[in-house]
């Protein structure tokens, strides 16, 4: 793996890195309007220069506890590199996935491509839907408080999330329900939403699902913990 920085300051960099970025965009909306063909061809560098940049720090990071689940990940690399046999007991795709780069790349490789995974659909999610507009929108998603914690912990989670989000700006149906349907595979917490979504796309009851919300939240306030071993039994958490 590659080490950019001592691993106990990789997070503070990362975040002081966008605190200097969010302060650029704060200072130059006083000086250029928003829709100045100036501006959003700016943006526009500055999207995907925060791409390459992000992509390749969290990518390249190295293997270590401070990043949660990435050693698991790695244990179970190591393992098939050493023979272990293929389980068919986890969510068949990112196995698969997992299966191949252990047996013919190596982790780095595997790892960057998991950051590839992560971030790259919603960079190009943001370009479909807010088209010139769209470096607000990836930046939000950049600067959100659980970006960090899906790229170098729940790595699965974080893909299937992306890939979700990535599917809905498709305008081909073939297309979005293929990859609604894959990411299931990737982490089956998925289903929820892609469930979710087959619902609302089909009956627009509106009210009746603002309903429903409002329910949940009393429900998760009392019966919370009781939800959190139901979803870990069958097998959504992790």
């Amino acid at each position: 793996m590659i080490t950019f920085f001592p691993v106990a300051n990789y997070s503070f960099i990362y975040y002081n890195f966008l605190l200097v970025i969010t302060l650029f965009v704060f200072v130059r909306s006083y000086t250029v309007a928003i829709e100045s063909p100036v501006n959003l061809m700016g943006k526009n560098f500055l999207g995907f220069f925060l791409l390459f940049i992000v992509l390749l720090y969290i990518g390249f990071r190295p293997v270590n506890y401070r990043f949660g689940d990435m050693v698991i990940y790695n244990i179970e690399f190591n393992n098939y590199v050493n023979g272990a046999i293929f389980d068919t007991k986890k969510e068949f795709l990112f196995e698969s996935f997992l299966y191949f780069f252990a047996k013919n790349l190596n982790a780095t490789s595997f790892f960057f491509v998991c950051a590839f995974l992560y971030i790259t659909p919603l960079y190009f999610a943001t370009k479909k839907l807010f088209v010139d507009y769209s470096f607000y929108a990836f930046f939000l998603l950049i600067i959100s408080f659980s970006f960090w914690a899906y790229a170098t912990n729940g790595i699965r989670n974080g893909i299937a999330t992306s890939l979700f989000i990535y599917a809905l700006s498709r305008d081909s149906k073939i297309i979005k329900w293929l990859i609604l349907v894959a990411i299931i595979f990737i982490h089956k917490s998925i289903l929820i939403p892609v469930l979710i979504y087959f619902i609302v796309s089909k009956y627009n009851y509106t009210k009746a699902y603002l309903a429903l919300w409002l329910v949940c939240i009393p429900l998760s306030l009392v019966l919370g913990s009781f939800w959190e071993h139901f979803f870990f039994r069958i097998g959504f958490c992790r």
